[in-house]
C-alpha cells in the first residue's frame, strides 16, 4: 500500500514616629501605621505648634512610664513602657495589630547605644526611634505562640563597649475578634456603624472613643455594648475621630484596632477615558483616574450619564473589554460618601478590516509587517512547509514550526489518521467557522477527492478527530481539506 499525506488549503478573507520633642523635652511619639495608634506623653496638651494639626484636638493615650530618660544614670535596665509597662511578657493577638514599646536607662551614655533585637515572631518588625533609648516593635503577629525576643544595647556605636540584654516573652494569643472595626470616609454631617465580629460565642463588648488602649472615652449604657456601634454626626469640625471596642470572651479580653472617622472628599475626574480604533474581534483596554476619598469605580456601556448597562466586575480604573465585533462606548463612575463624578464617554471603534490583515497583525511585529517576505500570504518564514495564508486556515502560528495538521501511523494493519479540529477564535476569526474534511483519493488528478463518510464537514471545536480503516487492495491517497465559513 502506498500512502500519501496532502494538506490542502482552502483560503477566505474573512491585544514610616515622628518624633516631637515639646517644649518642656518630653518626647511625644505618634505611630501612624494602619490601623491608626497613638501613644503620647503626659505633657499632650503641648503639642500647639507641632505641626499635627487636628491631633492636638484628639483624646489620646497616656503611655505610663514612658519618659525623657537620657539624662537618667545608674544601673542598665531594658522594660517594656507599653502595652504592659515593667512586664517582660507581651501579649498580642494572631492577626491583630501590637505596639511594643520598650526603653533603656541607665546607659552612661544613651545617644551612643546601639542595639539588637533577635527572634521576632512573622509579622513584626524592630523600629529604631529618637532618642535611641525608645524602641517600638511593631506589626501583625500572623502565628499564634509563644516566642522570646532578645533586646541587646551597646554603649557605643557599631555594637561595642559594654552591653545588657534582657528578653520580653511574646505571647500570641488565637485572635478574640476576627474582623477589626474600618475606619471611613464620610460625608459632612452624617454618622457611620462600625462593626465588629469574632468567632464563636459569649462576647461582651464596650466601645470607646479614642485610640485603642484609651479607656477615659467609654460610650456609655446599650449603644456601646454591642458588636455595631453607631457614631455622632460628625463634620470637619471633629474630625478625624478615633473608635475602638474591647471585646471579651470567656474572661479572654482583646482589643480592637481604632478606627478612624474623616470627611470624605468628593471625587471628580482626572484622566478621562481615551477612544481607540480596534480590528473586529479584538479588546481594548481603557483607563481612568480620579481623585477624592478613594472613591469607589464602576464602569457602564453607552453614553456617559447612563446606568442601565453596567459592566459586571468591572470596578477598576483600568477595564479591559470582551472581544468586540461592533462600536462601543464605555464610561467610569467615580463614588464615595462624599457624591459621585462621570468620566466623559470613550468610544470603542470596530474596523471591518480584512479578517487576513487583522489575523497577520497579531502574528507579527511592525518591521515584519513591512516585509513581505515574512508576512506576505504565500512567505512560509519558519519554514515548516505551510505559507502564511494556510497558517491562517489551519489556525497554527505563523512563526512556529508546525508538523502536519494530519498525523498517521499503521498498527496491525490497519491504517489510523488523526488531526485537531481547531476552533475559529481570535484575531482574524471573528465570526468565523473553521471546517474540516477528511477525504481520499486512488490518483492525483483534479476532482479526484472523495470526502469519507462521517468526515466530510467536521465544525472545529478543539476536539481530536481520529479515523482508522484497513489497507485498500490498490494504493490510496488522502488529504484534509480545511476551509473558514463565512
Amino acid at each position: 500500500m502506498r500512502l500519501q499525506l496532502i494538506p490542502m488549503k482552502c483560503f477566505r478573507q474573512s491585544v514610616r514616629a515622628r518624633l516631637l520633642t515639646s517644649k518642656l523635652g518630653s518626647l511625644v511619639l505618634l505611630f501612624q501605621r494602619s490601623p491608626l495608634v497613638q501613644m503620647l506623653f503626659p505633657e499632650v496638651k503641648l503639642l500647639g505648634g507641632a505641626g499635627l494639626g487636628e491631633a492636638t484636638k484628639l483624646t489620646v493615650a497616656t503611655v505610663a512610664g514612658l519618659g525623657a530618660y537620657d539624662t537618667v544614670t545608674g544601673a542598665t535596665e531594658i522594660a517594656q513602657a507599653y502595652p504592659d509597662p515593667g512586664e517582660q511578657t507581651v501579649p498580642a493577638f494572631a492577626g491583630g495589630q501590637l505596639n511594643f514599646v520598650f526603653q533603656v536607662t541607665g546607659t552612661p551614655s544613651t545617644d551612643k547605644v546601639s542595639w539588637s533585637v533577635a527572634g521576632l515572631p512573622p509579622g513584626l518588625d524592630h523600629y529604631d526611634l529618637s532618642p535611641v533609648s525608645t524602641h517600638l516593635i511593631s506589626g501583625i503577629p500572623t502565628e499564634q505562640g509563644s516566642t522570646t525576643v532578645t533586646v541587646t544595647a551597646w554603649e557605643k556605636p557599631n555594637q561595642t563597649g559594654a552591653s545588657f540584654s534582657q528578653e520580653f516573652l511574646i505571647e500570641v494569643a488565637t485572635p478574640v475578634i476576627t474582623t477589626h472595626p474600618a475606619s471611613k470616609a464620610i460625608a459632612s454631617g452624617t454618622t457611620t456603624t462600625l462593626n465588629v465580629a469574632g468567632s464563636g460565642s459569649g462576647f461582651t463588648y464596650r466601645w470607646h472613643r479614642g485610640v485603642s488602649g484609651d479607656t477615659s472615652s467609654p460610650v456609655t449604657g446599650t449603644a456601646g455594648a454591642g458588636p455595631t456601634y453607631t457614631t455622632i454626626s460628625h463634620t470637619g469640625a471633629n474630625t478625624p475621630a478615633n473608635y475602638w471596642v474591647r471585646v471579651t470572651q470567656n474572661g479572654v479580653t482583646q482589643n480592637s484596632n481604632t478606627a478612624t472617622i474623616t470627611i470624605a472628599t468628593a471625587p471628580a475626574i482626572t484622566t478621562q477615558p481615551a477612544s481607540i480604533t480596534i480590528p473586529s474581534g479584538a479588546t481594548a483596554t481603557l483607563s481612568v483616574a480620579a481623585s477624592g476619598s478613594s472613591p469607589a469605580i464602576q464602569w457602564y456601556r453607552g453614553a456617559s450619564g447612563v446606568t442601565t448597562d453596567p459592566v459586571t466586575g468591572a470596578t477598576s480604573t483600568s477595564f479591559t473589554t470582551p472581544a468586540l465585533t461592533a462600536t462601543t462606548s464605555y464610561w467610569a463612575r467615580a463614588s464615595n460618601a462624599a457624591g459621585s463624578a462621570n468620566s466623559s464617554a470613550a468610544t470603542v471603534t470596530v474596523t471591518t478590516a480584512d479578517p487576513f490583515e487583522q489575523w497577520r497583525a497579531g502574528q507579527f511585529n511592525a518591521s515584519q509587517l513591512a516585509n513581505p517576505q515574512i508576512s506576505g500570504a504565500t512567505a512560509d518564514p519558519d519554514g515548516d512547509g505551510f505559507a502564511n495564508q494556510d497558517e491562517y486556515i489551519f489556525g497554527t502560528l505563523a512563526l512556529t514550526r508546525d508538523t502536519s495538521p494530519l498525523t498517521f501511523s499503521i498498527t496491525g494493519g490497519n491504517l489510523s489518521l488523526g488531526f485537531t479540529a481547531r476552533q475559529a477564535s481570535g484575531a482574524g476569526y471573528s465570526g468565523k467557522t473553521r471546517h474540516y474534511s477528511l477525504e481520499t483519493s486512488t490518483a492525483l488528478t483534479a476532482g479526484s477527492w472523495t470526502p469519507i463518510a462521517g468526515y466530510s464537514d467536521i465544525i472545529g471545536s478543539n476536539q481530536p478527530v481520529n479515523f482508522s480503516t484497513a489497507p485498500a487492495a490498490s494504493r490510496s491517497f488522502y488529504t484534509l481539506r480545511v476551509w473558514l465559513t463565512p
